[in-house]
């Protein structure tokens, strides 16, 4: 009779996709459309002058961490050992951007909370990635 939580490695623990695991999964398929469509939405936009350079230097970066965020949704599904080192740098990147709206903004409220909120939850989802039972028996390929 085989044991659910046992991998064929002999690892003891939890593993496949599932748990809290599908917590950032959706967030890694959802990603990539959000900041598609935030790299169109400021690369078609209407700009003054002053704000051209900064707008579209924005939206440039969106379509880098677009396709980023799909290379780490591609190396998700494949299960592979890069995988959990891959997102946590997507969600310091994602702090970054963070930093860098909240010095651009000259730190307004709404923008403070926003870096809060993605500090706390990428720095979650961080630790998570480094472990996690889950991740350490899912990503070996």
């Amino acid at each position: 009779m085989e044991r659910p939580f046992v991998k064929p490695t002999g690892k003891p623990g939890p593993n496949g996709i599932g748990g809290w695991l599908i917590l950032p999964l959706i967030g890694l398929v959802i990603g990539p459309f959000l900041y598609g469509y935030l790299s169109y939405a400021l690369l078609t936009a209407y700009m003054e002058d002053q704000t051209k350079v900064v707008l579209l230097a924005y939206g440039l970066q969106a379509i880098a961490v677009c396709l980023f965020a799909f290379y780490c949704l591609v190396r998700f599904f494949q299960k592979k050992v890069q995988a959990p080192a891959l997102i946590s740098l997507l969600y310091l990147v994602q702090i970054l951007e963070a930093v860098f709206a909240l010095l651009y903004t000259n730190g307004r409220y709404d923008t403070r909370k926003d870096f809060i909120v993605t500090l706390i939850a990428s720095s979650i989802w961080i630790a998570y990635f480094r472990r996690s039972k889950r991740v350490a028996n899912t990503f070996v390929r």
